[in-house]
């Protein structure tokens, strides 16, 4: 029990559980250690020769079997409310793998709305028929049916929202009441997107925003002064609130005439 609590608490911290190199320097080992320090018999327990119950495969069965049974209450959930929503896009992981993220919108009996992610599906392709099939293979694992489904949101690809063979329309095929709306985040984005390419001192102020970013964090040297001038405006300031780097004009310059300096120094 001590075990799985310790597996619990590192999973819902969203921190690692083996080491790089050595697995004697991983949270997991010495939260291990650390709940020894007031529990005699879970010490005796890790000098045990076997079946421990710590070895990277059990980490990987219980986490899981955890997972599995939180994504069963979801699912109760959703039961009992009658009707959901689809929201689903599709992200490319570290490894180079196309992945499905599934969440369902859903209203408990309080009327209150709830988001909850379903998991990631890895797929072959991006077609519109390979990501209805994985959704409705992911509905089918939950026990949820697709005739209780109300609402789909998607991007506006056109794979997913394509009115003709997309993915919203696939879907409204087996569930003529499941209406499409497009993303509000990615509307908003395209919105926010399209009117700075047409307003010029919004395509200037972010030119110079990543300009300058890239001039400090590029180098530790830079990164290092502006620490200081921070540390510097921060005791001169009347209130002892700083500024910040956008709203302090001053401040930046300081930083743009250390690094001329020292370009002239260089040259």
């Amino acid at each position: 029990m001590t075990i799985l609590s310790n597996l619990q608490f590192l999973s819902r911290q969203g921190l690692p559980f083996r080491g790089s190199s050595d697995d004697s320097d991983s949270n997991f080992v010495q939260l291990n250690l650390l709940r020894c320090e007031d529990n005699q018999n879970f010490r005796e327990w890790l000098t045990r020769k076997s079946d421990k119950y710590t070895s990277p495969d059990i980490q990987n069965e219980i986490l899981k079997i955890m997972a599995q049974m939180i994504v069963r209450e979801i699912s109760d959930n959703i039961r009992k409310s009658s009707y959901f929503a689809l929201m689903v896009d599709t992200t490319t992981d570290v490894a180079n793998k196309e992945q499905l993220d599934v969440c369902l919108r859903w209203i408990d009996q309080a009327l209150d709305v709830h988001e909850d992610f379903i998991g990631l599906y890895q797929i072959d392709n991006t077609s519109a028929q390979t990501i209805t099939d994985s959704i409705q293979d992911a509905l089918v694992r939950l026990n949820i049916n697709l005739s209780q489904c109300r609402g789909q949101t998607y991007d506006g690809a056109s794979a997913m929202s394509g009115p003709k063979s997309g993915v919203q329309k696939r879907i409204k095929d087996e569930q003529p009441k499941a209406l499409y709306n497009h993303c509000h985040g990615h509307r908003l984005n395209l919105a926010c997107s399209d009117n700075i390419k047409k307003t010029k001192i919004m395509c200037d102020a972010l030119d110079t925003t990543y300009e300058i970013t890239k001039l400090v964090k590029k180098s530790s040297q830079r990164d290092t002064q502006l620490d200081k001038i921070r540390k510097v405006e921060l005791l001169e300031s009347d209130d002892g609130n700083y500024s910040g780097i956008i709203n302090n004009h001053e401040l930046m310059m300081k930083l743009w005439e250390w690094s001329l300096d020292r370009f002239m120094i260089l040259t």
